[in-house]
């Protein structure tokens, strides 16, 4: 069962310390639910999981398009 201690570390790990706001933004939520995810007064859905696998999904593939593009200079 994922977590909000997952969620949390998740988020910072593609985000960084900003990742709160940045998160809200790309799973068009309002800033307050994320807050509430965070604290575990509201259950995450796992809609919610499945979107940051296509966000993690997108992150990684912009990773390794920036690294062919340094290994073509």
């Amino acid at each position: 069962m994922k977590t909000s201690t997952q969620f949390c570390e998740i988020g910072e790990l593609l985000y960084g310390k900003v990742w709160q706001s940045q998160l809200s933004r790309d799973l068009r939520f309002d800033p307050r639910r994320i807050q509430q995810w965070k604290s575990g007064v509201k259950p995450i859905p796992s809609g919610v999981w499945v979107d940051l696998i296509l966000i993690v999904n997108n992150r990684v593939a912009d990773v390794l398009k920036a690294r062919e593009m340094m290994d073509d200079k």
